[in-house]
């Protein structure tokens, strides 16, 4: 039998360790009065992005009508970020187009600042940006792009961070509002320091 210490590490302060986030879109409903206006979906971010869940299973996201259409986030930086490594960050999604030729390339902007501050607009670009993502080709499959980063030494620990991803460009036919396009979060994933 083997003895605890052979056991994998979990939760150890003398182990530097990836940890991995995963920030949902989750929008704001704002609902109206009885008629046509009543319960109004409301989305943080550009354009006219809506409400919609996926091929009615039970959960959804953010659908961006159009190229240009963005979803904001506000988060803490960990703490415990190690700047032994970029921080990486990637668009989680889906489409019902099966056509592989198809793609979507998300940009994501952030910014920093500290309680007491003023809120700042999501405008520095991540140090290495996300790469044009294609279509899986199965309907509604889910889609991590491949990782944008961030250099962990640029950033504050005791500060608060916002976060902004938009559909940037679709591409290869791919077309938002005639294809459904939808934005589940984001995928943040960073080494723990050791203590």
């Amino acid at each position: 039998m083997r003895s605890g210490g052979d056991f994998p590490h979990v939760n150890r302060g003398d182990v530097a360790e990836w940890v991995r986030v995963f920030l949902p879109c989750v929008p704001s409903i704002a609902v109206g009065p009885a008629g046509a206006e009543a319960q109004v979906q409301i989305t943080l971010g550009a354009g006219t992005p809506v409400v919609t869940d996926v091929n009615a299973l039970g959960f959804g996201g953010v659908q961006p009508g159009a190229d240009g259409e963005d979803y904001h986030w506000l988060t803490d930086i960990p703490f415990n970020l190690s700047t032994e490594a970029p921080v990486k960050i990637s668009a989680v999604w889906s489409t019902d187009s099966v056509d592989v030729a198809e793609s979507a390339l998300w940009k994501i902007l952030y910014a920093q600042f500290a309680f007491g501050e003023a809120l700042a607009a999501a405008a520095t670009a991540l140090d290495t940006a996300i790469a044009d993502d294609p279509c899986e080709g199965v309907a509604y499959a889910i889609q991590k792009t491949e990782a944008g980063l961030i250099d962990s030494a640029t950033l504050d620990p005791a500060k608060m961070l916002h976060i902004l991803c938009e559909l940037d460009t679709s591409s290869g036919g791919l077309a938002p509002g005639a294809d459904v396009v939808i934005l589940h979060g984001i995928m943040i994933e960073y080494l723990r320091a050791k203590l």
